[in-house]
């Protein structure tokens, strides 16, 4: 569509009283029909229209139907659209613009030949390619190729063998093709059209209508197969013209190529045909409005119907939603149940129909539930829960079942029993609910008891003594070891280390909360006394001995001395013993060491050397046995002289012999020096006899 023919759309309806007169006197010779005045629609709905143009003449075609409003429907520029109603009625204006039947164009078929036009082209001079052999010239033929012999070979468009008007373009734009000078009536439309065809195939023509040397419609670029009739038309409105030129353009500017005919030229004035029809809406607004009334047994809802701005229906059907109807406009319904019922209003006017729903909720519960504990501990606060399914508000009360009531849920019972709760709830229009609940409340437990000992040594045995009252229906004891008993009463216990221990006895029932009482016991461990192992002495050599416990500093000791400290210093070699005592405790360990006696001074005064076996080695035996750590003695005769020396400690001693030769009988003198382990060194001087 041009952009004419849409200007034409928009003041159509202005224009459609204006050129009432003008249209009347176009003699359209057409009529819209089967377009009823008013049709009836249910909103919300689609109408289809179905007109159609009915002719007296021979009018070849329509140039465009157009609706107004555009709004609502399918497609406005259809003889048959669908309107999409709304909720608001509408009228509806269709014009039928037709062409009439006469031709404004004398010789548009070119049958007369090359007459009553115009053209800046000059017509064909011949040549080497034939009568179209130059660019800018035309010729009016029944066949292109028979003005050039590489146009291709086809007929006219009006009876395929006419006359049509064939061009070789001179690749300048804008030149006037063909032109004639017409009259024409103010303030009307017309229709302009043409065909056009393509002689070579390359660089097609590109056509235009021009009036009074201004361009109008849309340029058409033919299609590039040869022989193909393409027919394009504008639509121009004649304004205070009277008389026009109209012409053909090409506005291509190939020089190679652009080649074609034109045929069948028509300039027609157009007319229009107008007629309306009224969508009357039928817009149906159903509303519900309620107004309830409670009861403890039974509800009364009040139903109304209302319409709004609607139409007002001539008929309703009220589904209550509880299997219940009612066709009067205003209604009420009793409900013997509670619950929530989902209302349906349907309302009628000619054969159209809207509804409206409304859930209506009539639950107003009043069941009185709570939950509670079965058993509590006296002195304890009792809490229920209210688990009541109610709406609105509440009015609670509580009887607690021991002569008092109360409006909250919380409650201390000062004596052991059972008592039975009660709730009551009262709502706002007088209806009441109860519930009940049994509990038990019970006294708490009681627990003590006595130990034989409070300070103890590791794995002597602790008895302990309970005592509990009736409501204690078990007892655990914690040892602070590791240990634990359950419901066993009087134990007897062994603790395996010496710490302190807190032993716990706690009594509990299925309620309260639980008694517990706790003693504090010592256990000591026994002392590790040692001595150490039997140790010597020399008297008049050794000064003395310390002997010491070292393990238990702190601890209460007593030495077979009659001495209380952890050590003391012997002197003389016997069997010594200490006991030593925990503190604070009776926990002792007794430990004894022998200090025995390590040398002796019995040097022999004489020995017989004389091979007898007994008594032939001069040696002081029980020295050499006692600690010695080192040894020397020197055997002296009476003029002094030094006969022998050893210091082996392990040797035989001195034989009688000096250098192997016996010696006589007689004193001699000996020096023997000893050096003791415990560090002290002792020289002993004195006579010896040799007896043979």
């Amino acid at each position: 569509m041009n952009t004419l023919q849409k200007m034409m759309k928009i003041f159509l309806p202005v224009l459609a009283l204006i050129l009432s007169f003008e249209l009347a006197e176009c003699q359209c010779n057409i009529s819209i029909v089967n377009l009823p005045d008013t049709i009836l629609a249910c909103k919300n709905t689609t109408v289809q229209l179905n007109p159609s143009v009915y002719t007296t003449s021979g009018i070849p075609y329509y140039v465009d139907t157009i609706w107004s409003p555009a709004a609502g429907l399918s497609n406005p520029n259809i003889i048959n659209p669908v309107v999409n109603v709304g909720t608001t009625s509408a009228n509806y204006v269709l014009t039928v613009q037709a062409v009439t039947p006469t031709n404004l164009i004398p010789n548009g078929d070119f049958s007369q030949g090359n007459t009553i036009f115009s053209s800046s082209y000059i017509y064909g001079t011949g040549g080497t390619y034939g009568l179209l052999s130059l660019e800018g010239q035309y010729a009016i033929a029944t066949n292109p190729n028979s003005t050039h012999v590489n146009f291709a070979s086809f007929g006219d468009h009006t009876t395929g063998t006419g006359q049509m008007m064939v061009v070789n373009g001179a690749g300048v734009a804008n030149v006037n093709i063909w032109c004639q000078t017409i009259n024409v009536n103010p303030n009307t439309y017309y229709d302009f059209s043409a065909w056009g065809a393509t002689c070579v195939g390359s660089n097609p023509a590109i056509l235009q209508f021009s009036i009074n040397s201004t361009l109008i419609g849309t340029p058409l670029a033919l299609p590039i197969a040869t022989g193909l009739w393409t027919q394009f038309h504008a639509t121009w409105f004649s304004g205070s013209n009277t008389t026009i030129t109209i012409c053909i353009t090409d506005q291509a500017t190939a020089t190679s190529g652009n080649d074609f005919a034109i045929d069948d030229i028509s300039f027609k004035e157009i007319c229009n045909v107008s007629d309306s029809v009224y969508i009357k809406t039928v817009n149906l607004t159903p509303s519900i409005q309620t107004i309830k009334q409670f009861g403890c047994d039974e509800d009364t809802i009040q139903f109304i119907a209302n319409n709004g701005l609607g139409d007002s229906p001539y008929s309703y059907l009220w589904s209550f939603g509880d299997g219940n109807y009612s066709n009067t406009k205003d209604t009420s319904h009793i409900y013997t149940t509670q619950g929530v019922y989902n209302i349906k209003l349907i309302t009628e006017l000619s054969g159209c129909k809207d509804s409206a729903t409304l859930s209506v909720n009539t639950l107003h519960p009043i069941d009185a539930k709570f939950s509670v504990s079965d058993s509590f501990c006296v002195n304890e606060v009792v809490t229920t829960i209210d688990n009541s399914v109610t709406t609105g508000p509440m009015i609670y009360e509580w009887n607690w079942g021991d002569g008092t009531t109360s409006a909250t849920n919380t409650h201390i019972y000062t004596s052991a029993g059972s008592f039975v709760i009660k709730l009551i709830i009262t709502d706002t229009i007088g209806c009441s609910d109860s519930a009940f609940h049994t509990i038990y409340v019970l006294d708490a437990p009681y627990v003590s008891f006595t130990v034989s000992d409070s300070v103890i040594c590791v794995g002597e045995p602790l008895f302990f003594q309970d005592s509990v009252n009736r409501f204690t229906e078990s007892i655990v004891w914690d040892f602070n070891d590791g240990k634990v008993l359950k419901d066993v009463h009087n134990p007897t216990h062994y603790f395996d280390a010496a710490s302190s221990y807190v032993v716990t006895l706690t009594g509990t029932n299925s309620q309260c909360p639980p008694s517990q009482v706790s003693k504090l016991i010592e256990v000591k461990p026994y002392p590790n006394v040692n001595l150490g192992p039997d140790t010597m002495i020399c008297p008049g050599l050794t000064a003395s001995i310390l002997l010491a416990d070292v393990n238990n500093p702190g601890s209460v000791y007593l030495w077979s001395t009659g001495e209380t400290t952890n050590a003391i210093t012997v002197t003389q070699p016997g069997r010594y013993w200490v006991v030593s005592t925990t503190t604070g405790s009776h926990c002792a360990t007794t430990d004894s060491i022998w200090v025995k006696r390590d040398c002796y001074l019995n040097i022999p005064n004489s020995f017989s050397p004389n091979a007898d076996g007994r008594n032939d080695y001069f040696l002081p035996r029980e020295v050499l046995s006692s600690g010695v750590s080192s040894f020397s003695m020197n055997i002296f005769n009476r003029w002094g002289e030094n006969i022998f020396t050893t210091t082996s400690i392990d040797g035989r001693g001195w034989d009688g012999k000096y250098n192997a030769v016996d010696q006589p009988m007689g004193v001699y003198v000996y020096e023997i020096t000893v050096g003791f382990i415990n560090g002290i060194r002792k020289i002993y001087k004195g006579n010896v006899t040799l007896v043979r």
